[in-house]
């Protein structure tokens, strides 16, 4: 019978899809860059990453809310709010800024949540190794998104 590599040799699932979700913002990135201002099926360039942004923000918002469920601590008042107010924050923002204002926008949330996750790492209450994959998929997106912002 094979001997399955330990945890930590192999590349999970979690990551995978991590590093997969920057997809969309690197395409929405270089359509901008070839001045392809609109997509089929999907609309206006900068609307489909400004959307995509929106998902992606509520989502990792939503992990904070389940954290929040299985607490105790002072991290469960504060992951209730902070995941709430992020999500329709942003919500409105998309409905009200421009996209280049939207795209600063919700890459300062995405720090913001980054800056949450590096606490709840240091609390032992997520994994160091999903924290580093937050850290370098944070910084490509926040990249793609001001790249994307000076491009509309």
């Amino acid at each position: 019978m094979a001997k399955s590599l330990p945890q930590s040799e192999r590349t999970s699932l979690y990551q995978i899809l991590t590093y997969a979700g920057t997809i969309p913002f690197a395409i929405g990135t270089v359509c901008l860059a070839v001045d392809i201002r609109s997509v089929p099926f999907l609309g206006g360039t900068a609307d489909a990453i400004g959307a995509y942004g929106l998902i992606i923000a509520s989502f990792l918002s939503g992990a904070h809310w389940g954290l929040h469920l299985h607490q105790t601590s002072g991290w469960s008042l504060f992951l209730a709010l902070i995941s709430n107010v992020s999500a329709i924050g942003l919500w409105i923002a998309f409905l009200s800024l421009a996209p280049a204002a939207f795209f600063i926008v919700v890459s300062f949330v995405f720090v913001i949540l980054l800056a949450i996750d590096q606490r709840l790492a240091t609390d032992g209450l997520i994994r160091q190794q999903y924290f580093r994959t937050r850290v370098v998929v944070t910084f490509v997106v926040v990249s793609l998104l001001i790249g994307s912002g000076l491009m509309v």
